[in-house]
């Protein structure tokens, strides 16, 4: 029996579809991400416990970065985290080209008819998936034979692991003044360690608060670990600022000390987590609220800071701001962008599960659409060096303490990606516009022509 369906009536299947699946992604987004949640995972990594969760917010697109022919290409295209993705991880870059070929097939079909039937399904995907094994067999082997990118700096690497707390204790940085001179410790030791000083010394994110800009004791420790290891310093850090209420606008940021100690430049973050560090519109209903109270209420930043020290101009991005290929590429589209990219992440709130791993792989990517060094330095892992291509360079092991010394080079060539931006997106969005227009169009005139 052949199976056949209108080309109207599969296009409304399809947006369905894609509609279902992105709410169902939403839901899981907003609720895996509440600090009741990471309160739980603390007291289960405690334990002992294998967390099995994932990470909801860098699931999508992970894959994309599996194979080196991908790696070739999206400095070109970019990568799109779209809620539809969420089933081909592994294989998101030929499925999704074979999947828009089908869809190609179906607006393209002179007849409007759509054979859902093995067979013709058989028939029109044997070609294009032969051409895409080919291509991906062609782009891995031209990828071997990239040679491994020259390196003209040094940095290093501190994975703090400090343990998540059940609650947010604002003095726990002066209750444990052990840990913070240990990590201190640490740091002068590794680049004591190194046969000249590192050009930056990076702290990641931590789940302790250093308030930089208004503790003038931690920032006299700042100063001193900047001044002593004659590096630039990089450390997480909450800022609070006047918003002319009761209470203040608080930031979650990241600062930039020279090697005299000198404060360089600030960034504060602009992509927030939703149900973690903010609670959007919706979630501020009595219902949602009383599921979330523990919500932390950060502002976002506004500025997409180029940091200038004598390795290099860079930028800084905060945790799962690495998922989002549109801001980073902000840090690198215009002339004068940076050369060198930073992440700085708390990972763990993820325990021992792949989440932290899928981060890593988001990161990645976007060291390949901009083709810039990706430093990433994490509280519990995965800190590593990535370079312009994704590959993994040198990685800490995770959850030890730890300080990784890595190479790395600003590069100035600006990606096409990095130039042009979504391109791709924007003109698959016209093609598929005119194919619609072109058939209600059609139908439209047909029903004038029997009037």
């Amino acid at each position: 029996m052949t199976q056949q369906m209108s080309r109207r009536q599969f296009l409304k299947l399809s947006a369905g579809a894609m509609g279902g699946v992105a709410a169902s992604e939403m839901a899981g987004l907003g609720f895996d991400a509440t600090r009741v949640h990471a309160r739980t995972h603390a007291r289960q990594i405690k334990q002992g416990k294998e967390v099995p969760s994932v990470c909801p917010y860098c699931a999508v697109g992970c894959g994309q970065i599996v194979t080196v022919a991908d790696g070739k290409i999206l400095d070109i295209q970019g990568s799109y985290d779209s809620p539809i993705n969420v089933g081909t991880l592994c294989t998101k870059g030929p499925l999704e080209a074979l999947v828009t070929f089908q869809q190609f097939l179906v607006l393209a079909d002179p007849e409007g008819q759509v054979d859902m039937t093995a067979e013709a399904i058989s028939r029109r995907t044997t070609i294009p998936l032969g051409v895409i094994v080919v291509a991906l067999a062609v782009a891995w082997q031209a990828g071997r034979g990239i040679p491994a990118e020259p390196t003209t700096a040094t940095a290093l690497l501190v994975q703090t692991n400090l343990p998540q707390q059940d609650v947010f204790d604002p003095l726990w940085v002066h209750n444990n003044p052990d840990e913070m001179q240990a990590l201190e410790q640490l740091t002068r030791q590794a680049v004591a360690a190194q046969p000249s000083p590192p050009a930056l010394v990076i702290w990641p994110e931590i789940p302790v608060s250093i308030y930089f800009n208004h503790d003038p004791v931690m920032r006299a420790r700042l100063i001193a670990l900047a001044q002593s290891t004659r590096a630039y310093f990089i450390t997480g850090t909450i800022d609070y600022q006047p918003a002319g209420g009761e209470r203040p606008d608080v930031f979650n940021s990241a600062v930039l000390l020279s090697p005299a100690g000198e404060l360089v430049a600030q960034y504060d973050k602009m992509e927030l987590v939703p149900f973690g560090e903010y609670l959007p519109a919706v979630g501020r209903l009595g219902f949602f609220q009383r599921m979330v109270r523990e919500v932390s209420d950060f502002k976002p930043g506004r500025d997409y800071d180029v940091m200038p020290t004598a390795h290099g101009r860079l930028s800084i991005f905060i945790c799962y701001e690495a998922i989002f290929p549109g801001q980073v590429r902000q840090f690198v589209a215009r002339e004068g962008g940076a050369e060198v990219l930073v992440n700085i992440s708390n990972d763990g709130w993820f325990g021992r599960s792949a989440a932290a791993a899928q981060h890593l792989n988001m990161a990645r990517l976007r060291a390949v659409e901009t083709r810039r060094f990706l430093l990433r330095s994490t509280n519990t892992g995965i800190s590593a060096v990535i370079d312009p291509y994704g590959r993994i360079v040198a990685r800490a092991p995770d959850h030890v303490r730890a300080a990784l010394p890595v190479s790395f080079a600003p590069r100035q060539e600006r990606s096409f990606y990095s130039r042009h931006g979504d391109w791709l997106p924007f003109i698959c969005t016209l093609a598929v516009v005119a194919a619609l227009g072109r058939e209600f169009w059609a139908e439209a005139l047909e029903e004038a022509i029997r009037q």
